[in-house]
Parts: structure tokens; sequence; C-alpha cells
């Protein structure tokens, strides 16, 4: 979590992150290879009590991430007034991508429980954040597999071809989130207002025209056109088609997938693999 502070006498604007290459390698012999880098931020620092109420950005990593591949972003946005939290997904990190289908029953759904914490936090006096955080106006930024997330949070139903992507997810739960159920428009918050997608999860056997044309907040799409992993021309699809956002499409030339992320990490030894995760 990041957010405006005011530092003590003592505390300085820098930090460490720590975070596993993990799947950024197949090989067994290099597991959870741990490394650390620095940031601009002070831990547990005192809220800034001039900056009340203000908008929560959520950001969602890809598969595999982690909550700190996009310090960058996180660190920026706080400095600039918004209170900010990265989610670690489970089963879907550098330590565990054990499971693609809890990635895609999940994410919206994890999605959405941040939204409610953080709203309850602000909520209560004896919270940190107590009046600081205004979850009516909530972004959700995704990179990669976090663009499903933030898609289908924006209220982009699947299409019913996607019940067979991947093969090993369990039913009830894509169902639930498909564009013609009236139980996936139930689960949606309304509080989110602003979409930003890096590099966009964009298989298009798994949405719809009927389902994009449900995004209806204002969207963000940022891709390169190179990008190796989903492909460009299904992202211009997904772009094309959202006829009902106010939407706008930023296009890195030559870029591939990895257009969101820090620069890699600071390892001599990196594989090449692994170089090619933060590219």
């Amino acid at each position: 979590m990041w957010y405006p502070a005011k530092l003590s006498e003592d505390q300085e604007q820098i930090t460490t992150y720590s975070d596993v290459l993990g799947h950024g390698s197949n090989d067994p012999d290099r597991p959870n290879l741990p490394f650390h880098f620095g940031g601009r931020a002070a831990r547990n620092a005192e809220v800034d009590p001039e900056c009340m109420s203000l908008p929560l950005v959520i950001i969602s990593h890809g598969y595999s991430g982690s909550r700190v591949m996009m310090t960058w972003l996180a660190e920026n946005l706080g400095s600039k007034g918004y209170v900010v939290v990265a989610i670690d997904h489970t089963d879907s990190t550098h330590t565990g991508a054990d499971s693609i289908s809890s990635t895609m029953a999940h994410r919206p759904r994890d999605i959405n429980f941040v939204i409610k914490v953080m709203s309850n936090m602000s909520q209560k006096p004896k919270s940190f954040l107590f009046g600081m955080v205004n979850a009516e106006f909530t972004a959700v930024i995704g990179y990669s597999m976090g663009t499903y997330g933030a898609l289908s949070a924006a209220g982009v139903g699947a299409s019913k071809l996607a019940l067979r992507f991947p093969g090993d997810i369990p039913k009830n739960y894509l169902v639930g989130l498909q564009a013609d159920n009236p139980n996936f428009e139930a689960m949606l918050d309304k509080r989110i207002k602003v979409i930003v997608a890096f590099a966009l999860f964009a298989p298009l056997e798994y949405w719809s025209q009927t389902g994009i044309k449900n995004l209806k907040v204002p969207s963000l799409f940022i891709v390169g056109d190179q990008d190796q992993t989903t492909g460009f021309a299904a992202a211009q699809w997904l772009f094309d088609n959202a006829v009902n956002s106010e939407r706008y499409l930023l296009v890195f030339q030559n870029a591939i997938h990895e257009v969101a992320t820090n620069p890699a990490p600071p390892l001599a030894d990196l594989y090449p693999r692994e170089y090619a995760h933060y590219q």
C-alpha cells in the first residue's frame, strides 16, 4: 500500500523491496531465487493529515507476478495524491503460480474484495487510513493477466466459449462471470470508475462482442505492437469493440509484452527468460 505521507525527522524516503524470480525460470535447480531492489517510499510513515478522501487505485499483476512488480508506478501515483494498493493474487505469484484455474476464477473477486476492505478501513476511526480513502472513485490498473481481472471487474463478461479456456477451470465459477448471467451483473462493484490495461489478456475465444460492449467506464489500453505473449491484434480487437467506453489506445512501437514492469532485478547471472520477464 502506498499513500501520501508525512515523514518524521528520522525517516527517509527510501526503502527496499523483496521478491523472487520464481516462475521467471523453469529450471528446477533455481526455484524462488530471492532478490532485492530499492524504492522511493518510507515504510510505515504517518499519513499526510492534509490528504483526505483520496481516490483509490488497485494494481493487479500478471501471471506469474507479485505486488511489487510495478512499484515504479505505485510510488509515483502515491506521490500524486492517490491511495494505491497492489494485490498478491493467490496461486498466481512468483512464489506459487500453481493454478491458472484459480487465477481465472478469482481475479475479479479479489479486486472487489480489496475495494470493500479499503472502504471499511477508511470508515473505522481506529484505522490509520480513517477518512483517507474515497472508494467511490476507484481505478483498477492491470498488467497482462491483471487486465483480465480489471476488465471483468469493470463489467466485461466472458463468452460461452470461455468454459473451454482453459479446460480445467471449475465451470460454476466461470458461469458466474459470463456476460449474459444476471449474477455477474449483481457482483459488479459500481465504484470502479476507470481502468488502465497494460498488455491485455485478450484471447478472442474468451471475450465476446456482447461482453466488451459492457465496458462503460473510461479506459486506457497500453500495448506493444510486437507483443509476443498475448498479441497486438487481439488487443486492437478489444479496443475497437469497446464502443461504450470513452477509451484510448497507447501503442509502444517495437515493444513486446513487458510494457509495465519494473526493470530487471540486479542479479549478475540472470537467465535470458528471467531477464525477458522484466524487459
